[in-house]
């Protein structure tokens, strides 16, 4: 149920904005499954960042793309203005 409720709020969007997105085998879509979008957050990384003396986490991998889809889907898109930078975690 929650992948066709996904797939029904982005496509609707896709839908009224005329845009397309990548589906199976990267081709450009308005109905894209939800297996598909998975596929494309596979490679979002939760890492840690030292600051000050202080870790805290971090995304790396995060994309324009998924950037899109978290906006296309109504959701909080602020983990794009997060750094990259790879630390080991705290001990």
């Amino acid at each position: 149920m929650v992948y066709t409720l996904l797939e029904r709020q982005l496509r609707g969007e896709l839908a009224q904005r005329a845009e397309s997105l990548p589906g199976n085998n990267n081709v450009l879509t308005q109905r894209p499954t939800t297996a598909a979008l998975f596929k494309h957050f596979a490679g979002i990384r939760r890492v840690w960042r030292e600051s000050d003396g202080v870790s805290r986490p971090v995304i790396e991998g995060f994309t324009l793309l998924h950037q899109r889809i978290l906006t296309l889907l109504g959701l909080n898109t602020r983990i794009s203005t997060l750094s990259t930078k790879i630390l080991a975690p705290p001990v």
